[in-house]
């Protein structure tokens, strides 16, 4: 897939080259609101901005911190005519911010499609 990310300025650049740790090459998120987004152990709703995404994983901003291995569904919203795409991802990462905000890196259970992941970048 030959896609740009986008910055916060709203510049696309060419995707940088992965963190090492990382299998999937990440992009900007271009519908950053999921339609729904609850932690699976308490059903607790959450609110949460989607910063990038990938056919492994999501970075999400997150008022507050969440406990490592967490398990999440996420709903995300895809092409105006297809269905939306649902994803289980557990909590890898968790890293205060400016704001008293938290960055999230988590890992899908299964991972994205190509076409799943074009769906939800346009």
């Amino acid at each position: 897939m030959a896609l740009d990310t986008i910055d916060p300025q709203g510049e696309t650049t060419p995707t940088p080259a992965a963190d090492e740790r990382r299998t999937w090459e990440r992009w900007g998120s271009a519908r950053p609101i999921p339609r729904r987004i609850y932690r699976v152990d308490d059903l607790k709703p959450l609110e949460a901005w989607i910063l990038d995404l990938s056919c492994g994983g999501l970075a999400l901003l997150v008022p507050n911190p969440l406990d490592m291995g967490a398990l999440l569904f996420v709903e995300l919203e895809s092409l105006p005519e297809a269905s939306p795409v649902k994803v289980w991802a557990h909590v890898v990462r968790c890293e205060p911010v400016e704001g008293d905000e938290w960055v999230v890196g988590c890992e899908v259970v299964n991972p994205l499609s190509e076409k799943q992941l074009e769906s939800l970048l346009v």
